[in-house]
């Protein structure tokens, strides 16, 4: 005997465009609306600088780790859905942002190295005014109410997911004052993402789809041939009556004023029973459940 292998199959929808495997619909919205967020909140902390976001895609927790090598990272607790979001910022972008808030001219060491207690201390307190920034940001899909869990460097590797876990990573392109680029990003784990109403709901992004094949697509559904049903009666007989049934016996049928059409199992309308060029047949009277003009 030769054996078959199992094939996986997936539900279809036609006309409806497939979103690439592992992204969520909805999260670049959330992603423009931090990136509003982070332009009205770094400049406090001496990050001056234009915000522009990029397509949020899925990526493995450990290559983005090994992205992210040599950030600066402010971890969060997210306890509505058990989970955690992790912002990176680029080492030197943090260092000499922190010197300035401090009053500083920016100018300082940036080579790779363990953060400062002062430093250390900065990059959690702006953690906490990032928060309401990423609360606002999920408004319209879910309450979450972040909490700073830790800060460092990514000498001290942030532990922001299993390295086998997917994460839904945004990213951020953070221009300065001089012009030069800097790289930022905000990931989560993906599947709790999977989980919330909010997201669900979103449309998937649209797609040109030939009007032609549309059109012969439709005329071919409306060929397929249904079944309709209807019941005249329903009679009731007791068991007693049932078993000594036998040809020739009569069972009295009360017909009703009206009949019901089904297709499918399904109600779609009602009608009277009578004759048409001599045969029994069915006047429509209303139909049901959208069916009909």
């Amino acid at each position: 005997m030769t054996a078959v292998a199992e094939r996986k199959v997936e539900p279809a929808v036609l006309d409806a465009p497939r979103l690439p495997p592992g992204e969520i619909p909805g999260l670049d919205r959330v992603a423009q609306r931090l990136a509003r967020g982070l332009a009205q909140t770094l400049p406090g902390y001496g990050l001056e600088a234009r915000i522009a976001t990029a397509a949020v895609r899925p990526a493995r927790a450990e290559s983005w780790h090994d992205r992210v090598a040599g950030d600066a990272w402010i971890r969060f607790a997210i306890p509505e859905i058990s989970s955690h979001a992790t912002v990176t910022f680029p080492f030197p972008l943090i260092v000499r942002a922190i010197d300035r808030y401090y009053g500083g001219e920016g100018v300082c060491a940036t080579d790779a190295r363990e953060l400062t207690p002062a430093e250390a201390r900065s990059l959690r307190s702006l953690g906490k005014a990032l928060a309401p920034a990423i609360s606002g940001a999920w408004g319209e899909v879910a309450t979450f109410s972040p909490v700073v869990e830790d800060a460092g460097h990514a000498v001290s590797r942030p532990a922001a997911a299993k390295l086998d876990e997917t994460l839904a990573v945004q990213e951020f392109t953070l221009t300065d004052a001089d012009g030069k680029d800097w790289q930022m990003t905000c990931a989560m784990p993906q599947e709790p993402l999977h989980r919330l109403p909010g997201l669900k709901s979103d449309a998937a992004p649209a797609r040109d789809v030939s009007p032609v094949w549309s059109r012969h697509l439709r005329e071919a559904m409306m060929d397929v041939r249904l079944p309709v049903r209807t019941v005249l009666s329903r009679p009731d007989l007791s068991l007693e009556r049932l078993l000594t049934l036998a040809p020739g016996d009569v069972i009295p049928v009360l017909l009703p004023a009206f009949v019901p059409l089904s297709v499918g199992g399904r109600v779609i309308g009602h009608g009277t029973i009578g004759e048409e060029n001599g045969r029994a047949a069915i006047r429509l009277e209303r139909m049901e459940g959208g069916f009909g003009r």
